[in-house]
């Protein structure tokens, strides 16, 4: 050969090829499809019981200005007092009205975490020269390059990424 070295520029073009193929195994990616699917139903499920929480206390606070009109009719209290009590429970009222009960962005969240982690090319895209340098010694255990032709030959990925990504046609 008459070149003794690659450039960083071609050795990236080229381990950017490799991980162009790479995906999750079907295990992994089934494994992925449930955790976004439990992850799902956990936020419904916390969703739907904080919704039940702040009609509770809405309910109870109701009961409670009920009781506090009671009390007022019937002499137990006085009007300074009902006045004190009813504007508490008025604002702790209008606190409970406004808790937000719209379903969150966290559901969003997951999905897209799941979608950037699902090819490694994402990683790829957004590392820094020092991080790809890691990226490519966490993944490979070797790599082959061909000087002569200026391209990677063979690779050898890591036996915990053999075990996680496969090669897509």
């Amino acid at each position: 050969t008459q070149v003794r070295s690659v450039s960083a520029p071609d050795l990236e073009n080229g381990v950017l090829s490799v991980l162009s193929r790479l995906q999750f195994s079907v295990a992994v990616d089934k494994t992925l499809t449930a955790a976004q699917v439990s992850w799902v139903g956990a936020q419904a499920a916390h969703a739907a019981a904080l919704e039940a929480q702040r009609r509770m206390t809405l309910y109870r606070l109701k009961r409670q200005m009920t009781a506090l009109n009671v009390q007022l009719e019937e002499g137990i209290l006085t009007e300074y007092a009902y006045h004190q009590q009813r504007a508490a429970l008025l604002h702790r009222q209008e606190a409970a009205s406004c808790l937000p009960h719209a379903p969150s962005d966290s559901n969003l969240d997951m999905g897209r975490y799941i979608q950037s982690i699902r090819t490694p090319i994402q990683l790829w895209e957004k590392a820094s020269p020092t991080e790809r340098q890691t990226l490519m010694a966490l993944l490979f255990e070797n790599i082959w390059y061909d000087l002569d032709k200026g391209q990677i030959t063979n690779y050898l990925l890591q036996p915990w990424a053999q075990h996680v990504f496969r090669v897509a046609e």
